[in-house]
């Protein structure tokens, strides 16, 4: 996440994301030292779900890890 004032990166937890956040992520794998020339996301819906006890599986899709049926735009 990136603090209002744009000052840097701000940690948080992904169980306390809501709805209007802003997320940095690395499109195409670039600008991965420097968070401010990053693109940023915004959180459209928050869901949960249930994960098995022997963890979620993931993929790589351009560098970001994703459950496999995650909607890519």
């Amino acid at each position: 996440m990136f603090r209002p004032d744009n000052s840097g990166p701000e940690y948080k937890r992904m169980a306390k994301l809501v709805k209007g956040d802003k997320l940095w992520n690395r499109r195409n794998g670039t600008n991965k030292s420097s968070p401010r020339r990053g693109l940023f996301s915004t959180v459209d819906c928050v869901m949960t779900f249930t994960c098995p006890p022997e963890g979620q599986v993931l993929v790589d899709v351009e560098g970001n890890f994703l459950t496999p049926d995650h909607y890519v735009v």
